[in-house]
């Protein structure tokens, strides 16, 4: 039974959960036998992986998503980057990963440093999330909003704005659904502003009188232009 997981491509550089092993028959001591065997390394508590594997920091979340059921998934930036919307502003970027209000991730998954974590709080909806590569990811539409969401604390201006400019084809249905489910009015001024500016054909497809943009004036950086249409404080250049 555990070489037919070890060697099953679906779990090619995951690690494995104690709770999944068990679940599939291993006591804690057959584990403690494979350790001592070879067939399997502890890396943390509760946590293994074959001998020898370098996995990556997506492949932990997607060993969360299929081993535990664990309704978390990829966001922002980085759900943009594994559909192919990408440029080179930065060399080098950690994960952005998003999870449930009740969920506390372990003293191990905390430690990975590639990873950030973020409550899944910016939508009353689920919609904007699905299956890409065997892996549950923002579509493009949440995940710009998402990004969007991190200025300027976690993401830069100049960065996210770049990012939109990529996204001349996104649904605006979807769109108009995710705005109006939005729990942000920060997230959502700044995305039309952005997006008014640079001009892409589904913006004129959206209908602004359904979106709650809240009342009073939202700062986004300090020392910046106002911008009267959208009440917020904005970055001189874009």
């Amino acid at each position: 039974m555990l070489k037919r997981i070890l060697q099953d491509e679906a779990y090619n550089n995951m690690p494995f959960f104690f709770e999944y092993l068990k679940k599939n028959g291993f006591s804690r001591q057959l584990i403690h036998k494979y350790v001592l065997s070879g067939w399997l390394e502890k890396i943390a508590q509760g946590v293994y992986q074959k001998p020898g594997i370098d996995f990556s920091p997506i492949a932990v979340i997607r060993a969360l998503q299929k081993q535990l059921g664990i309704e978390i998934y990829l966001g922002a930036a980085t759900a943009l980057s594994v559909q192919n919307v990408s440029f080179n502003l930065r060399t080098e970027r950690n994960i952005e990963v998003f999870i449930p209000l009740n969920y506390r991730p372990t003293r191990w998954l905390k430690s990975i440093k590639q990873i950030r974590w973020f409550k899944a709080s910016l939508f009353k909806t689920t919609k904007g999330l699905h299956i890409y590569n065997d892996i549950f990811i923002s579509t493009l539409e949440r995940a710009i909003l998402e990004t969007i969401s991190l200025v300027p604390v976690n993401m830069e201006y100049e960065e996210a704005y770049h990012l939109l400019e990529l996204l001349p084809t996104l649904r605006k249905t979807l769109l108009q659904e995710l705005l109006q489910e939005c729990h942000s009015v920060k997230t959502k001024r700044l995305f039309l502003y952005m997006a008014e500016t640079i001009a892409h054909n589904w913006f004129s497809g959206l209908d602004l009188t359904t979106i709650n943009l809240g009342h009073g004036d939202r700062q986004i950086v300090k020392n910046g232009v106002y911008n009267k249409k959208y009440k917020i404080i904005i970055p001189e250049v874009t």
